[in-house]
Parts: structure tokens; C-alpha cells; sequence
């Protein structure tokens, strides 16, 4: 009986994942949104993930804490598969997937490389385009500054 199990999923486990995911918690209630999430998003509709879980997980990819951010960069291949859907994925995904990958942390940008293999085939042609571009973008900046750095015309405090 799978809509039993939808329904079971909607009114008992996606608001505890929701409500874990809440800025006030504390790291580790966060980090455990997470993996709830990942969970959810195999047992829910599309159309849930969409409401629900990606408007979730936009939030924990911004958190404060680099271990929440690494481990909500793990699991967006999991709801880019889970959307079924190229627009939603780069309308929803796309944004957290470049600002992880400009993440100050280097386990955060570790993870998210790795997921970017899973959400590729997931965009479509436009948003694929636009997600190297700002990828490439960034790597250009980020190089140009260590050579500035390194070559002392650059001095950060």
C-alpha cells in the first residue's frame, strides 16, 4: 500500500525532518535532517520534494556550519533524482550547487564535486551550460587571486 506510506511519510517523518533542519537546532539535529531527507525524498512524491525537501535543503546548504553544508552536499543527487523534472532540479539545485562549490570549506567543496556527477544528468542542456560557466568563473577568480597573493601584489589581512 504505497500511498499509505506517503501519507505515513507526510504526517509523522517530514515534519520531524523539517523541524530538525530548523537554524535554532543544534549541528548534529541538523546533520540528521539531512540524511532524513535523502531518506524522504525515495519514499515521497515529486511534487513533495519539490514543496518540501529542496526549499529544505536550499536552507541547510546556506547553514552556518560547515558540517551541515557538507552534508546536505552529499545528498543533492538524491533529490535531483528524486524531481524528475531538469527545471525544477536547476531552478531548485542549481543555486546550491554553485555556492557549495565556492564554499570557504574544502571538506565542503570535496563533497560537492562529488555529487555534481549525480545531479549532471539531471539538468538540461541551458542549465548545464550556465552551471559550468559559473563553475569555470569561479576557478578563474580563485587562481587570479592566488597569483595575485602569491606574487605579493595582493596582501589579505
Amino acid at each position: 500500500m504505497p500511498g499509505g506510506w506517503t501519507n505515513c511519510h507526510n504526517l509523522f517523518i517530514l515534519p520531524v525532518a523539517l523541524s530538525q533542519a530548523e537554524p535554532t537546532q543544534r549541528v548534529q539535529r541538523r546533520v540528521i535532517a539531512t540524511k532524513l531527507i535523502e531518506k524522504l525524498c525515495s519514499a515521497l512524491p515529486s511534487l513533495d520534494v519539490r514543496k518540501e525537501l529542496a526549499p529544505c535543503a536550499q536552507m541547510l546548504a546556506q547553514d552556518p556550519n560547515a558540517n551541515v553544508r557538507g552534508s546536505i552536499a552529499q545528498r543533492l543527487g538524491v533529490i535531483a533524482q528524486s524531481l524528475h523534472n531538469a527545471s525544477d532540479c536547476g531552478t531548485l539545485l542549481l543555486p546550491c550547487l554553485i555556492e557549495l562549490c565556492n564554499d570557504d570549506d574544502i571538506g565542503v567543496r570535496e563533497a560537492i564535486l562529488n555529487t555534481v556527477a549525480v545531479c549532471l544528468p539531471h539538468f538540461s542542456k541551458g542549465i548545464l551550460y550556465l552551471f559550468l560557466r559559473k563553475v569555470i568563473d569561479l576557478l578563474i577568480e580563485h587562481a587570479i587571486i592566488d597569483l595575485l597573493i602569491e606574487l605579493g601584489i595582493l596582501l589579505i589581512y
